[in-house]
């Protein structure tokens, strides 16, 4: 498996959106542990 530094970057100029789908998830991900935590 070969990685390359430049492709997440790529993607990110390509799909806006979908960066900001994952960053939702991420954040809903992050609230639902603190819920736990808590």
């Amino acid at each position: 498996m070969k990685l390359y530094p430049d492709a997440p970057r790529r993607q990110i100029r390509e799909n806006p959106n979908k960066t900001l789908e994952g960053i939702k998830t991420h954040l809903i991900l992050l609230l639902c542990a603190l819920i736990a935590y808590w």
